[in-house]
């Protein structure tokens, strides 16, 4: 009897490769040395949240249903309600409350690299499991730190060389007064303009003060040319704004002030940004200057960006830019013996290497292959140089044959001659 195939795949759920993997750290550690320079500190998030934390933050009941209905939940032993994390920076905030880093700093400067789940329905670029990179500052309300953040993506996009694919947005949304002057002035000019009354659900969402529906709904109330949101923010958030483009200009970084860009959750305030391609956010952000005060009942000004690790990866291969090997001068040595009596030298040829240059992976390969095979392996993984080490017959001599890939030439060394004939340094 035929055993059937088992499923095993989760639909938006994908397994990371050991070849993706190695140019995720790779991207990762460029990034992440960046940030240390800047004096940024790496924590760790929970995968699992209590839902109280959202549930807190989501005061709408309406709203809080659509929520849920996008989020892994799940009951634990005591039928307490648990949620797989579905953002970066709610959870950020939990991890400074229970570890007094409002009280022991005044400027937090954070950042994560954690899972993220949304029971959402999948499509290009977007899947149900996918990760972030998340930066978050609390303690300042200074125009600095937008300009901080910004600069430092900026430096990380130019450094791996996708810089000219994207596209960066900002708007400046103002602070909660702001909002509900402009959320009314629509609403009229819907009514006024197009007849809408009290009863249509667009105007009912809009009375919510929530502009996450701005965000929804952004292709209807763009058709519709619906005043824009910079002619009703306060003057201090507009001398921010001022400022900010001025960086911009200052250090060439091109930007483009998108009166209609709203962010998908409805914390944000003043300075929001997202680098875009084709309408796809590869990172957004913005100040949520009173997030913090709903969970820890004290006003904490913070800002923050996130990331989407899975789309950055998936750019890079799209635009060919995944030539990482050579452009980024990390060299893979692959070595191998013909012989058994060959491995003590294979050994030994591996301590000298990588001793020599930390942007060294070396391959060993035990398995005894033959010469054309091994050289076949190689040229097929697309490894930079070669190494077998053999014995001939009725000869105690080992010989070390060295393949150069990249320079295309081919040399007999010795274990005296190993570095030189590499050219490595």
């Amino acid at each position: 009897m035929k055993k059937k195939n088992i499923n095993l795949s989760i639909k938006g759920i994908k397994d990371i490769s050991i070849d993706e993997l190695k140019i995720w750290d790779y991207y990762f550690d460029i990034l992440n040395n960046i940030l240390i320079s800047f004096d940024y500190s790496k924590i760790q998030l929970s995968i699992l949240e209590k839902i109280d934390i959202f549930k807190n933050i989501i005061k709408n009941d309406l709203e809080y249903n659509v929520f849920i209905k996008k989020t892994y939940n799940l009951f634990d032993k005591n039928n307490k309600v648990l949620i797989l994390n579905p953002e970066g920076t709610i959870p950020c905030i939990k991890y400074c409350i229970l570890n007094n880093l409002y009280y022991k700093n005044k400027i937090n400067k954070l950042y994560y690299f954690n899972p993220i789940f949304r029971y959402e329905n999948t499509q290009y670029m977007r899947y149900r499991k996918f990760y972030q990179f998340g930066i978050e500052i609390f303690g300042s309300n200074k125009i600095e730190y937008e300009i901080e953040l910004i600069y430092i993506i900026f430096i990380f996009f130019k450094k791996i060389n996708i810089l000219k694919y994207l596209k960066l947005n900002i708007n400046n949304i103002g602070n909660y007064n702001d909002r509900i002057n402009y959320c009314d002035n629509v609403i009229n000019y819907l009514k006024n303009k197009f007849n809408y009354n009290n009863n249509d659900f667009i105007i009912k969402e809009i009375k919510k003060y929530d502009l996450s529906i701005f965000y929804k709904k952004k292709d209807f109330f763009y058709n519709k040319k619906i005043p824009v949101i910079y002619d009703y923010i306060n003057k201090y958030s507009k001398e921010k704004m001022f400022n900010f483009i001025n960086f911009l200009k200052f250090n060439n970084i091109n930007y483009n002030i998108n009166y209609f860009l709203f962010r998908g959750l409805n914390y944000y305030n003043d300075i929001i940004f997202e680098w875009n391609i084709n309408k796809i956010s590869i990172c957004g952000g913005g100040r949520y200057d009173n997030l913090v005060e709903k969970m820890y009942n004290k006003n904490i000004y913070a800002l923050g960006l996130a990331i989407g690790w899975n789309r950055l990866i998936k750019l890079i291969y799209e635009k060919n830019e995944n030539k990482y090997l050579k452009l980024n001068n990390i060299i893979y040595i692959y070595i191998s013996c013909i012989n058994f009596l060959c491995i003590y030298t294979m050994i030994n040829i591996y301590n000298i290497i990588s001793k020599e240059n930390n942007k060294i992976i070396i391959v060993l390969d035990y398995s005894l292959k033959t010469l054309k095979k091994n050289l076949e392996l190689s040229f097929k993984k697309k490894y930079n140089i070669c190494i077998l080490i053999y014995k001939l017959k009725n000869n105690n001599n080992i010989k070390i044959y060295i393949k150069n890939f990249n320079y295309k030439y081919t040399k007999i060394s010795s274990i005296k001659n190993i570095l030189k004939d590499l050219k490595i340094k």
